[in-house]
């Protein structure tokens, strides 16, 4: 085969670099590649292990937006703090209709303007708790969503990456090149990237043979380089996972999986969903709830009270 060299462009952020690419060299690694084929039928890539895993450990509860589900808190404190904020911001529209009353009917001068002050005063106090509450999310649903979604993402991606470390799942890449798991993910550059099914190989990788790299650590080029990607598609094969995955089984025990105060959602919303207009009493409902959740305190049930039913359920008085 007779050499020849020519110029590329290889390009690291805004900058080219002009490079000599032996075309013998650049014959010998694609000819190296076609060699080592990949039979994609007996593989998954790791987007599509990742959500089979995903759906065997979770069941329905598995939605297959979990690979792209960002980072979120959990909202249970954001909720708390919401609550006790509805609950005095009610106590002081109550105070303030007692107030109001007894200004109307004052006895005499000295007892309007006690009542008139004491007005004014739970009237500033009242806007200011109304300023924070502004502040908190109208609802929680999106947040619950998104925190629930990242939870299944995070325990799918521990599950991975212990069968990595532990040999029983390989990443393959490139035709039929294996990542070395416990070298590479202690090296710098090496990157895996889940949700889009490749890796980035280590630097030191990278640098072998004179490849040139297309990332910004390439400033320098080799005396005889010839170019190699940086980044690869990267597989399972498809007999180890289900192997591996074979010891996963979707069987969650209702009493584990949801807390008391989470019960008691659900059971509130549908008593509110089943009794639109005919609003239920809160004592029957926290004695109804306790017979049923015996470890739910009652202080759980009035947060969730506070966030779970609508403003005719909590106005105090006598249901019609």
């Amino acid at each position: 085969m007779s050499t020849f060299a020519r110029t590329v462009t290889i390009r690291t952020g805004r900058v080219g670099y002009p490079v000599n690419i032996l075309s013998h060299r650049l014959c010998d690694w694609v000819t190296d590649c076609d060699m080592q084929k990949l039979d994609l039928s007996a593989h998954y890539s790791l987007t599509q292990a990742f959500d089979l895993t995903g759906r065997r450990f979770f069941g329905d509860d598995w939605s297959g937006m979990e690979p792209w589900t960002r980072r979120a808190d959990d909202p249970q404190a954001s909720q708390n703090e919401r609550a006790a904020l509805s609950e005095e911001i009610v106590r002081l529209e109550l105070s303030k209709s007692e107030l109001s009353a007894r200004i109307n009917y004052a006895v005499d001068a000295a007892d309007k303007e006690d009542g008139q002050a004491k007005y004014i005063a739970a009237s500033d106090q009242l806007r200011k708790l109304e300023d924070r509450f502004r502040h908190f999310p109208a609802s929680y649903d999106h947040w619950i969503t998104t925190f629930d979604g990242y939870q299944r993402r995070s325990k799918v991606e521990t599950l991975l990456l212990e069968a990595f470390g532990a040999g029983e799942l390989q990443i393959y890449y490139a035709g039929n090149r294996v990542v070395c798991w416990e070298d590479w993910r202690h090296r710098p550059g090496f990157k895996l990237y889940m949700n889009l099914s490749m890796i980035r190989v280590p630097r030191s990788e990278r640098s072998r043979s004179g490849i040139v790299q297309c990332d910004q650590d390439s400033l320098i080029t080799p005396e005889d380089p010839y170019w190699e990607p940086t980044r690869y598609a990267a597989f399972v094969r498809a007999d180890e996972f289900k192997q591996w995955s074979g010891k996963f089984q979707y069987a969650p025990d209702p009493s584990e999986t949801f807390t008391p105060e989470e019960q008691c959602r659900a059971l509130l919303k549908q008593w509110v969903t089943a009794h639109v207009g005919n609003p239920l009493k809160k004592q029957d409902c926290w004695r109804d709830v306790k017979k049923r959740l015996p470890n739910l305190s009652e202080a759980a049930f009035k947060r969730v009270w506070a966030l779970e039913t609508p403003g005719s359920w909590r106005i105090p008085g006598r249901k019609v």
